[in-house]
């Protein structure tokens, strides 16, 4: 992969490269970055507003090129920083450990359902 700067960011990893990575389809894994990027925002109140935690420092996705998947529709490959991309993770963990722990404290202080015997 030819690595190049656009603007102030390097980007310097690909979708295709981090799915082999981690082992998961090239799909979820550019779910997961388009989250990052902000891109699943809805502007419409309640529910439906993922991403809504990555719109103040969004991952920057450029479009690099296509390639066909194995059921041969075509796919978007991405380019990014891995460095801020684990920044976001990160920040996606933190968020969701606070999330959980606010709902234990809140099923602790009132249980809404009794435990069976």
């Amino acid at each position: 992969m030819a690595e190049y700067t656009s603007g102030s960011s390097d980007l310097n990893c690909t979708t295709t490269k981090l799915a082999e990575e981690l082992g998961l389809e090239h799909k979820q894994v550019v779910g997961k970055l388009r989250k990052y990027a902000g891109k699943t925002w809805s502007s419409g109140e309640g529910k439906g507003q993922k991403g809504m935690l990555f719109r103040k420092n969004p991952l920057k996705l450029h479009r690099f090129s296509f390639m066909y998947n194995d059921k041969g529709s075509r796919e978007a490959v991405y380019v990014f920083n891995k460095s801020h991309y684990h920044e976001c993770m990160n920040k996606e963990m933190k968020y969701m450990d606070k999330v959980s722990e606010a709902a234990a404290d809140r099923m602790r202080n009132n249980p809404k359902m009794k435990r069976k015997k």
